[in-house]
């Protein structure tokens, strides 16, 4: 197909240029729409309706993870293609496509992106994200889109699997690293050292309307702004005891595929089969919706973002998820040692010196020695 104009997404990330390459893929950004689910044998799960405004409501939230695998590109820093910029991969409700479109959003107009070697904490960058703040409604779709986004997002990029699976990556030797924090305090812990998220991140956010009247979740779309070849730093992993884990709502994505989307898959938990569920989803004020989305890579060091469709009455918008302003970074990693906390030792041991010294104590009990006298 013929180019379409620039990708607005990449613009509004400031710190990133995706300069083009001619290998055909998509420049500056993946979209990525959720569909209705496979018609599969297990039907699709949908939320019941809200019959009555004055009947009492749980605030019970739904969790969403949406898998993503950055494609694997050659070390050779930023990779882009030119052949369709801007153009996206959607997922309509009965799980056709459409047709890649080039045209920006109409509140972000078309235009250069600052240098991609400004790092991620220079000067004057928005400050980070993860607390409460309200939509934006950036890039309106509809009449009647002025104004702030009818909800409240609150973001949080450090979440780990099951509440204790995480991996870091540092450059820095492990004597210059403190112990790994708790989940809770992740974002000091990883702020204060520079800390990359390594091979995943996951991004939780909680979606709530701001009164009674419903929002209606309309899609979730991923824009992919830099790739990178992966970090070599030290990686750090954050496993000191698992807590309970929560049951996901799972969505896969191979972008290996010239046109990915996001396609629903069944999940589990420790009892049950958790059924396949895709948008759309309904939001209000006493009842909102928790959402992660899990970003994966091995061969990229990757920027990129989330962008959530929604409407409400005649209004409808886009409002960005990301870090404060800045894009969400995650980098695979290549020649850097791996590192998990000793309680005992009270320091950072490298893997290899933990098999070491699971193998080593039994050879020398095997090996015998003098009997004792």
């Amino acid at each position: 197909p013929a180019a379409g104009p620039p990708a607005a997404g990449a613009a509004d990330a400031p710190g990133v240029s995706v300069p083009p390459d001619g290998s055909g893929r998509e420049s500056g950004e993946t979209a990525i729409v959720l569909g209705e689910a496979p018609r599969t044998a297990a039907a699709p799960y949908r939320r019941p309706t809200v019959v009555a405004a004055s009947a009492a409501v749980g605030a019970v939230g739904v969790l969403l993870a949406v898998l993503l695998a950055f494609d694997g590109f050659p070390s050779g820093g930023l990779r882009a293609a030119a052949g369709r910029p801007g153009a996206t991969a959607t997922v309509l409700p009965d799980g056709g496509e459409t047709t890649p479109s080039g045209a920006p959003t109409a509140s972000r107009p078309a235009g250069p992106a600052p240098s991609a070697t400004v790092p991620a904490g220079r000067p004057g960058a928005p400050p980070p994200s993860g607390g409460t703040v309200p939509g934006d409604g950036t890039g309106p779709s509809g009449p009647n889109t002025g104004g702030a986004a009818p909800f409240t997002l609150s973001v949080d990029q450090h979440a780990w699997q099951a509440g204790c699976d995480h991996t870091y990556l540092v450059d820095r030797a492990p004597g210059s690293v403190p112990p790994p924090p708790a989940e809770a305090d992740a974002r000091p812990w990883a702020d204060s050292l520079g800390a990359v998220h390594g091979g995943e991140t996951l991004v939780r956010f909680t979606v709530q309307g701001r009164s009674e009247r419903a929002v209606v979740l309309q899609a979730l779309r991923v824009r992919v702004v830099a790739w990178r070849a992966p970090l070599s730093h030290n990686a750090f992993r954050m496993d000191r005891g698992c807590g309970g884990s929560l049951t996901e709502r799972t969505f896969a994505v191979d972008l290996d595929r010239p046109r990915p989307v996001a396609r629903p898959v069944a999940g589990a938990d420790m009892e049950r089969e958790i059924p396949a569920a895709s948008f759309p989803y309904r939001v209000s004020s006493d009842d909102p919706e928790v959402l992660l989305a899990t970003a994966r890579t091995e061969d990229c060091d990757c920027d990129w973002y989330l962008e959530l469709e929604w409407s409400s009455g005649d209004r409808s918008g886009t409002t960005r998820i990301d870090d404060g302003g800045r894009p969400f970074r995650t980098s695979g990693s290549r020649g850097g040692a791996g590192f998990v906390y000793g309680t005992g030792e009270r320091r950072w041991i490298s893997l290899d010196e933990r098999e070491g010294s699971a193998v080593e104590p039994g050879t020398e009990r095997r090996g015998g020695g003098a009997p004792a006298g």
